[in-house]
């Protein structure tokens, strides 16, 4: 359950901010005849994984305990700022 919930939350940092899925687009018409606007519903990949983070913890809390729970997203947190930290410095470094 530990290693699903950091999976899950690493995916969420990496794909999370880098992909979309586009659902649908609609485009509405103005009576004044300008230019029509479209909305598009689109969401980040990073929703999918994130309800398996709560199931986990929530698991983890009935068969572990809470001080077990809370030791596992408090990894989760030191291993989502060890990504970030990485993926920023593979942005700043040159080619």
């Amino acid at each position: 359950l530990a290693g699903l919930f950091l999976g899950a939350m690493t995916m969420l940092n990496i794909l999370g901010i880098s992909r979309f899925i586009h659902f649908f687009s609609v485009e509405v018409h103005t009576d004044a005849g300008g230019d029509p606007w479209t909305i598009a519903f689109a969401v980040a990949v990073g929703v999918l994984p994130y309800p398996i983070t709560f199931l986990c913890t929530d698991f983890i809390c009935e068969l572990y305990g809470q001080r077990r729970a809370n030791w596992v997203v408090t990894v989760g947190l030191v291993l989502n700022g060890f990504v970030v930290l990485f993926l920023w410095l593979g942005g700043t470094l040159p080619g």
